[in-house]
């Protein structure tokens, strides 16, 4: 009688035992994601628009995200500008700012996007008025422009002391991304070497404005350049030195 209870003991656990180890614990992951604190001035005198907010993965996934601002004139798009891109991994938070210099006064309305994980938050519109503009004063210059294959690199000069300057590309081909980038300090006839990186919809030759301006206002200069890839031994030395820098940058600190 031991034997048969003990036979049907085993035969009952047994296939329990089994099916317990074939189950797959299948969890999914979560794509998700907060926008908080944002800030812009709704009033701007003789200076760019600026407006930040900070983005949190409140997910299980990490992702990559990148920030667009168009500005309107009534129904009229008038400007489009792209941040930098950002990985977030799952816990992260960032803050991302974007800047538009404006043209003329007025009143107009401030429309952001965040892309992310193939995804697009759009932020509620923001309105603001213009309320005046001078002439900045002419201290800064573009003395070189080379266009690569994913960046364009500037060379930019100032004949005084800067901080916090902002390179904004405007007027290039629609469905373009072309990041905008800050410097926090430029010296005194210092040579800033500084690459912009673009992704291109479909590849032109095609002409972009850039801006430069410091965030106070204060100081600003303008030009129009052709995108015309760099051939041959230029090319061949950026991307050698490009790969040289990654590999080797850390044998220098």
């Amino acid at each position: 009688m031991r034997k048969i209870l003990l036979i049907f003991t085993l035969l009952v656990l047994i296939p329990s035992f089994v099916i317990a180890q074939i189950i797959d614990v299948n969890i999914k992951g979560v794509l998700s994601e907060e926008v908080r604190a944002v800030s812009y001035d709704s009033s701007i005198e003789s200076k760019p628009f600026k407006i930040g907010f900070e983005l949190f993965n409140t997910g299980s996934i990490g992702y990559t995200a990148r920030a667009r601002l168009d500005v309107f004139d009534n129904d009229t798009l008038v400007y489009t500008g792209w941040s930098d891109e950002k990985t977030f991994l799952p816990g992260y938070h960032e803050r991302f700012y974007l800047y538009w210099y404006p043209s003329d006064v007025g009143n107009y309305t401030g429309q952001v996007m965040v892309y992310y994980a193939n995804e697009v938050k759009e932020l509620d519109p923001v309105r603001f008025e213009v309320k005046s503009r001078v002439v900045p004063k002419k201290t800064i210059e573009i003395i070189d422009f080379k266009t690569y294959d994913e960046e364009v690199e500037l060379k930019i000069k100032s004949n005084q002391s800067l901080e916090n300057v902002i390179i904004i590309p405007s007027e290039y081909p629609p469905g373009w991304i072309f990041e905008q980038r800050m410097i926090k300090n430029l010296e005194k006839n210092e040579i800033k070497k500084v690459g912009i990186p673009y992704k291109p919809s479909l590849w032109k030759e095609s002409n972009v404005r850039i801006e430069i301006v410091t965030e106070n206002g204060e100081y600003y200069m303008t030009g129009s350049f052709l995108l015309e890839r760099e051939t041959g031994l230029r090319r061949f030395l950026h991307y050698s030195l490009k790969w040289l820098e990654k590999h080797f940058s850390g044998l220098f600190k």
